[in-house]
């Protein structure tokens, strides 16, 4: 009889240890979701708040010039971006403009606030004379632009 209770223990004893490991992974998964949650809605919320505008004519002569894709860019979203060349991706007719340059049009901080317009500069770029198409990626948001040359 005091067998059966000391086999009994064990068991009671060794079913605790592996409810006690279960529970410390299960911890552990729970923490890594719920932070890989918060990232993933932050990086969300900053795409969904981010939204820009292509504002250069393309009536006007001054889109290429030089070699040089110019345009204008509104910041119409409802927070700031960085204003730097690693937060936006030019593509002109299908190519990817690797050397931009990009000034806030009325500071010289790297921050573009709501409202404000930055001058993009895609240098380097041969266009022959016709119809053309330049798309700004900022934080997934895309716009298209077309001129003519």
């Amino acid at each position: 009889m005091a067998g059966v209770s000391v086999s009994h223990m064990v068991i009671f004893i060794a079913s605790i240890g592996v409810a006690v490991g279960v529970a410390g992974a299960l911890v552990t998964t729970v923490n890594d979701v719920s932070s890989a949650v918060t990232s993933q809605g932050q990086g969300l919320s900053e795409t969904v708040r981010t939204d820009i505008s292509v504002i250069s004519d393309p009536g006007r002569g001054i889109v290429y010039e030089d070699g040089n894709v110019t345009l204008l860019v509104k910041n119409t979203g409802s927070g700031d971006l960085r204003a730097s060349e690693e937060n936006i991706n030019v593509v002109v007719d299908g190519k990817y403009a690797g050397n931009i340059t990009v000034n806030v049009v009325s500071t010289s901080l790297d921050v573009w606030a709501e409202g404000e317009v930055i001058r993009l500069t895609a240098e380097g770029t041969s266009l022959d004379s016709g119809d053309h198409r330049a798309v700004v990626t900022v934080n997934g948001n895309k716009e298209v632009f077309k001129f003519r040359t």
